[in-house]
C-alpha cells in the first residue's frame, strides 16, 4: 500500500465506498473533475493509503462528504493553483499538487500512527 495519491487508482463512489484508512490522521480534498464538471475528483491520505475516487456533484457529494464525516477524516481546502492547465489533467488542482498539500500538513501535523 502508498500513502500517495499519485500511486491510488481511480475509483467510482458508491453507497458502499470506504477508504481503507489504517492511520489515525485521515485527509481528504475535493476537487472538480475536468473532465466532467457535473462530477468530483476527492483525494484521500492517512499517510500510510491514499485513494482517489470520483462521483456525481448532485447524487454523490453529500454521501461523499457525510462518510467522512463519520471516518473523522479532515478536509481541507484546494490550494490556489495556476490556471493554465496541462492536457489531459483529470482535475483542480492536480493529484501532485495534492499529494503535496497532504505531504506538508502531515509533516506539520505530526505523522500519521
Amino acid at each position: 500500500m502508498s500513502g500517495c495519491v499519485l500511486d491510488a487508482p481511480v475509483e467510482t463512489f458508491h453507497a458502499n465506498w470506504r477508504a481503507g484508512w489504517l492511520g489515525l490522521r485521515k485527509l481528504a480534498m475535493l476537487t472538480t473533475s475536468l473532465r466532467d464538471p457535473s462530477r468530483f475528483v476527492a483525494y484521500g491520505t492517512d499517510g500510510r493509503i491514499a485513494f482517489r475516487v470520483e462521483g456525481s456533484l448532485g447524487a454523490d457529494l453529500k454521501r461523499f462528504t457525510d462518510r467522512m464525516a463519520i471516518d473523522g477524516a479532515e478536509l481541507l481546502l484546494p490550494p490556489y493553483t495556476a490556471l493554465a492547465l496541462p492536457p489531459g489533467q483529470i482535475s483542480f488542482p492536480d493529484p501532485l499538487t495534492v499529494q503535496r498539500c497532504f505531504d506538508l500538513r502531515l509533516r506539520l501535523g505530526g505523522a500519521a500512527a
